[in-house]
């Protein structure tokens, strides 16, 4: 089996995929954890927030 590829649409993908990766290496996913860790003082929330944020961070 044969497997025809235009390049220049592959050069386009992989560029777009470059660029998206680049992007997300921005993004503070450990925000909305540190935000809402106080939302519900007197409980465990917080240790909940950090370790859901630790978690996200790894994957």
């Amino acid at each position: 089996m044969t497997l025809h590829v235009d390049p220049e649409a592959l050069r386009a993908f992989a560029a777009f995929l470059a660029e998206t990766a680049d992007a997300m290496g921005d993004w503070d996913i450990g925000e909305p954890y540190s935000t809402s860790e106080s939302a519900l003082p007197g409980t465990d929330f917080a240790r909940v927030c950090a370790r859901a944020a630790d978690v996200t961070d790894q994957a």
